[in-house]
């Protein structure tokens, strides 16, 4: 049994022995006290955990302090380890007992990218629609807008600020996503999986 305490995190306790990998997140009185057991090299019987059974991969990013277990078809957990991350997949790569495969590879750009072109593609679809809706304004048509929702919200901003404000906002928010973007793949980051 080899177990890592954090005061960061969801998971303040982790707990690997031969047939069960452990996480908690107990408060501070409660850490202290499965600390203590777990000294005395008994595991609480408050805890719970996923056998190795069931496990079929654990994966991590190399950008991230959490990695993920994937046990069942589509179930998943994620482990928020913090600063211990790196040791527990180093015990996890040396277990003699349930011998994983090893595998490293860097992550797909789409992968990477996916979210904030979402982001950017809705963000993008909102400011262009308020900025037509700012310049017809200007242009002197007039928008009535029934109920409350986006277009209503639309509608406002795009009187209150006009279009040349509402135009300089999109940039700046188009601007800042593509800089994510950038940034994210500059990254590199890598893959780590261990396959049961």
């Amino acid at each position: 049994m080899k177990f890592w305490i954090s005061e960061k995190g969801n998971d303040k306790v982790i707990i690997i022995d031969e047939k069960i990998i452990y996480n908690n997140n107990p408060s501070k009185s409660k850490l202290y006290e499965i600390q203590n057991q777990l000294r005395n090299g008994s595991i609480p019987s408050t805890l719970s955990g996923t056998p190795f059974s069931y496990i079929k991969r654990i994966s991590s990013n190399s950008n991230s302090q959490k990695f993920e277990i994937q046990f069942g078809h589509k179930n998943k957990l994620i482990i928020d380890a913090q600063e211990n991350k790196q040791s527990i997949l180093d015990h996890l790569k040396s277990d003699p007992i349930n011998q994983p495969i090893y595998k490293e590879y860097p992550q797909k750009w789409y992968k990477v990218v996916y979210k904030p072109l979402i982001s950017l593609g809705l963000i993008g679809l909102v400011f262009a629609r308020t900025y037509e809706i700012a310049y017809n304004m200007e242009l002197g048509y007039d928008y009535i807008v029934t109920g409350a929702g986006i277009a209503m919200m639309q509608v406002g901003l795009a009187e209150i600020l006009g279009s040349k404000v509402i135009l300089s906002i999109g940039i700046l928010l188009v601007a800042i996503i593509l800089y994510r973007v950038i940034k994210k793949l500059a990254a590199k980051s890598i893959v780590e999986e261990l396959i049961y």
